[in-house]
């Protein structure tokens, strides 16, 4: 007989993955990201990435499709968190 569901302890030892794939969320738009940092908006990201205090590619890309005129930011948490950290 086949079981169409997964009982609880089918997945033991694989917390591991699990885990993973719930933190995998490193790269995030900039409502998100300015939540996640602690900013009051998302306008400080900006002001950081025209500053030149991000760094393309370390702390910011654009994942815009090439051609599209319009930029769409995202920013990388862990890198961002640790820049803004030594700011303080």
């Amino acid at each position: 007989m086949m079981t169409l569901w997964a009982k609880s302890n089918d997945y033991q030892g694989f917390e591991h993955l699990v885990g993973k794939v719930r933190s995998n969320r490193v790269w995030l738009e900039p409502k998100a990201a300015a939540v996640q940092l602690g900013l009051t908006s998302s306008r400080a990201l900006h002001e950081f990435r025209k500053s030149g205090k991000f760094r393309p590619k370390t702390h910011f890309r654009n994942i815009a499709k090439p051609g599209a005129g319009v930029p769409r930011w995202q920013y990388n948490i862990p890198n961002c968190r640790t820049l803004l950290e030594k700011q303080i």
